[in-house]
């Protein structure tokens, strides 16, 4: 066996020869990490060292011309005991390392390493971890880094919120960081490489080497470096990558110390498993949720919709014939799609994949998800289901395939089936005379929906659809950006119609001033957080009979629409006088007509051959299909939605008649506190309207609820350490650099024009001409459609070529770029930007 080991050999990869922090050191190298030049004197050495206490001289020459080859004066010296750095125990400051040790030094101290196996500190710890007496020691001899900045870092913060990174940082020497001799900075930062919260130290003192004294000494930091932060954000960035890195090739989490040399270079020094429990980490997502249900959510809202997606994804594996024991393996998951952290909606990832990754195309259907919504794709640890059979990969296929056959006819019938159904849900509960009863109805009735499942399908149809069309243009050298320009759609989506019909409705009451004047006076009295539920008997006691039969006819088929029109909490138009008439105003005031489009340049694709071109016109033709399947299915939501609401708004309404005492002084968003489930206990008389008093009482306050919600996080499985963002201490704000964003290019075209940004489509109702505006949004939502219209560019900062905002704008023929983080921060509404919708680009203009 070999005394010395310079290089990777998988066959002596063992802590039995190398000792735990040789072996470790090993695997980065073998992982391509950077680590400083070293080689490991082996347990063989050591058992040499026992019998003979001296060095084999052969061996001091080989240890000495390899040192000699690193091209430093100066090495370190570090203690690897056979036990040490493992998975239970780590020996973290219990054996021997000496720093700056000078070629001449190196045998004395190879073997001060060695002694320290028997020192009484290893013994006593040994005992105390019950480890085998018969440990034995190796050395790393190792390149020395002079460290401008050291210090540690771990993959799981050990206290608080395991899921953030943590990290130590000093000037000097990592010694005098893991001995506690000098002032630290300290970072946690997500897994997403942001810091979510830093301390910066007044730091004094670090340890150096003083080579007068040939020694490693506490030594003062410059007056000028003391306050600064010791690492900057791109060495933070790039350490935390490097941690996650590791931990993944490890295989669990990792407790890594670290330094930057001179040139700003990052090394590795050693690496151990962290030998503290954690709880599995779990991932989510709020994109593209976040279209549906921006920001703050009521409790009411979130607890129904976690109900509907487990209801309606689950459909999925029913229609793809998955057999009763499949469907309770993956219930589980389907139970655990959407979660809510303080009023916010996400995806759990680790379930979403989870369900992903059993339909066909397996793993690729996560990345066609991700390309649908938008986001980043995580590296997620999947649980270890049950193999499926040749019988159940064929059933789904069978079924897929006859989907798409039939898909017409498929969403005909659901459709018409579904817009029947409303109507007569809509009818119970009009009629509906007692809180219990329409209680029992409402949750009877969502119990035995059925069909939305179909919707679910089609997203994987348009899913594929897109990866076909995207192959296929890559084949011919085309870049992804070309997708945009085929994907508006020949027939136009459901949701423009809202927005064309009420040009034509202003049309045709835009000359009455008369009406326009009583409107304001009406808009601009009273308390601007009324309804004004008798607006339109007001209209009428002024004689504006037509005006309002008009916006009657409007509101019939378009009520239930509203800004955020998926939160059951939000009046629709029909339901808030104020927000409808407000927008008409603002449309008429701003003389909103139509915009001049520049004709777009079609895609030239003579590169492909004739059969590539007809295959591709059939795969576009039905993923068009599919596009206008979904927007369609996304209104009809929109009225299930509000048939939930009213009902909801109903039953409030019959608690205060049935109990005047408890709930007279309740509003009607009151009630939108209760959790959906709340309900059925109520109905169920789990609970009395008292209690139903109290748990509105208890939980009044959720609109108050203020946090700045990340794009993607993750969580501690079953912990109950809150989230980091719900941290008292908030995080730093994005600290963005330079002039330009970049994106997904979603809607081709070149704009330059000011910037507009909104957190609201409520706040473009300051904004009188809104066509020399370019919109910069988080992200939007359907109702957004009356603000998309009329700007001359768009830009989002989620969503990808299939959220909303690329759609509309590629059926507006505006410019339009979705996924640029950041952008809300960047820019200011007024300055002067350009933005390019099919490279994806977004600049500041000088």
């Amino acid at each position: 066996m070999s005394l010395w080991i310079t290089e990777i050999n998988p066959s002596v990869l063992t802590p039995k020869l190398l000792g735990g922090k040789g072996m470790n050191l090993f695997k980065l190298k073998q992982w391509g990490v950077q680590v400083p030049p070293f080689g490991v004197v082996t347990t063989v050495a050591f058992d040499q060292w026992q019998k003979s206490s001296k060095l084999d001289s052969n061996l001091l020459a080989d240890i000495r011309n390899r040192a000699r080859s690193w091209n430093t004066p100066y090495f370190a010296v570090r203690s690897s005991m056979t036990a040490e750095d493992g998975e239970t125990s780590s020996f973290a400051g219990v054996m021997e390392t000496f720093l700056y040790v000078k070629e001449p030094e190196l045998e004395e101290r190879i073997i001060d390493c060695f002694k320290s196996a028997f020192s009484e500190r290893a013994i006593d710890y040994s005992k105390k971890r019950s480890e085998d007496a018969g440990i034995k020691a190796a050395v790393v001899v190792q390149a020395m880094i002079p460290s401008v900045v050291s210090g540690v870092a771990f993959s799981r913060a050990p206290q608080g919120n395991s899921s953030l990174i943590y990290i130590d940082s000093g000037y000097g020497l990592g010694e005098g960081i893991v001995s506690g001799l000098v002032e630290v900075d300290s970072f946690w930062v997500t897994r997403f490489l942001e810091v979510h919260k830093s301390q910066i130290q007044n730091k004094e003192k670090q340890v150096a080497y003083v080579a007068d004294r040939h020694a490693t000494e506490v030594v003062s930091v410059p007056e000028s470096l003391r306050n600064l932060q010791s690492l900057s954000d791109s060495q933070i960035k790039e350490l935390s990558r490097e941690v996650l890195r590791v931990e993944a090739e490890l295989g669990r989490p990792a407790d890594i110390e670290w330094a930057f040399d001179q040139q700003g270079h990052l090394h590795l020094l050693q690496v151990r498993p962290i030998t503290q429990m954690f709880e599995p980490l779990v991932y989510y997502s709020d994109t593209n949720l976040s279209e549906s249900y921006p920001a703050l959510t009521s409790p009411m809202t979130a607890d129904f919709v976690k109900k509907m997606y487990t209801k309606v994804i689950s459909e999925i594996g029913i229609y793809l014939g998955l057999g009763k024991s499949r469907m309770a393996e993956l219930g589980p998951y389907f139970d655990s799609l959407i979660s809510e952290f303080g009023g916010h909606m996400y995806y759990n990832l680790n379930s979403y994949y989870t369900v992903l990754s059993v339909l066909p195309g397996g793993q690729k259907a996560i990345d066609d998800w991700h390309r649908m919504i938008g986001g980043q794709k995580i590296s997620v640890p999947l649980p270890k289901l049950k193999p499926f059979s040749r019988f159940e990969k064929l059933t789904m296929l069978a079924r897929f395939a006859w989907i798409v056959l039939w898909h017409t006819n498929i969403f005909r019938d659901f459709c018409t089936s579904s817009e029947k159904r409303i109507l007569v849900l809509e009818n119970e509960t009009q009629t509906a005379t007692n809180s219990k009863v329409l209680s029992e109805f409402l949750f009877v009735a969502i119990d035995r929906l059925k069909g939305w499942g179909w919707t679910a399908l089609n997203d994987i149809l348009v899913m594929s659809g897109l990866r076909k069309v995207t192959k296929s243009l890559q084949r011919f050298g085309y870049g992804e950006e070309a997708v945009s320009g085929l994907l508006r759609t020949k027939k136009g989506v459901d949701s423009m119609q809202a927005l064309v019909e009420l040009k034509k409705l202003c049309s045709a009451i835009k000359e009455n001033t008369d009406f326009w004047l009583a409107l304001g006076k009406l808009l601009d009295s009273g308390n601007p957080k009324d309804e004004l539920k008798n607006a339109y008997s007001n209209l009428l006691a002024q004689g504006f009979a037509r005006e309002v039969r008009l916006i009657e006819k409007y509101l019939d088929n378009f009520g239930d629409r509203a800004f955020e029109e998926l939160k059951l909490e939000c009046m629709t138009f029909k339901q808030s006088p104020r927000a409808f008439l407000g927008l008409m105003r603002w449309m008429v005031k701003s003389d909103l007509g139509d915009r001049v489009y520049e004709e777009e340049k079609a895609l030239d694709l003579t590169r492909m051959g004739l059969l590539a071109r007809l295959k591709l016109k059939v795969v576009m033709g039905f993923t068009e299909r599919t596009i206008q399947t979904r927007e369609k299915t996304r209104m009809l939501r929109g009225q299930y939605y509000g048939w939930v609401r009213r009902t909801i708004l109903k039953i409030g309404e019959l608690l205060k008649q049935e109990h005047p005492s408890l709930f007279s002084d309740f509003t009607s968003l009151d009630f939108f506190s209760l959790e959906f489930s709340d309900l059925k206990k109520y109905a169920d008389g789990q609970i009395s309207a008292a209690e139903v008093r109290s748990l509105i009482d208890l939980r009044k306050g959720w609109p108050e609820t203020k946090f700045a919600y990340p794009e993607n996080f993750c969580h501690p499985e079953n912990s109950k350490v809150p989230p980091y963002f719900f941290d008292e201490d908030k995080a730093e704000e994005v600290k963005l650099d330079g002039d330009s964003l970049s994106g997904t290019g979603a809607s081709p075209g070149v704009i330059r024009a000011k910037a507009l940004v909104l957190k609201t489509p409520q706040e473009a109702m300051a904004f009188d001409d809104l066509k020399s505006y370019i919109l910069i949004t988080q992200t939007t939502d359907p109702a957004w459609i009356f603000i998309l219209s009329q700007c001359c560019g768009l830009v989002s900062e989620k969503g990808s070529l299939l959220s909303h905002t690329a759609i509309i704008g590629r059926e507006l023929k505006t410019p339009t770029v979705v996924g640029v983080r950041g952008a809300t921060k960047m820019f200011q509404t007024g300055e002067m930007i350009e933005i390019d919708g099919e490279k994806g680009l977004v600049r500041r203009c000088q």
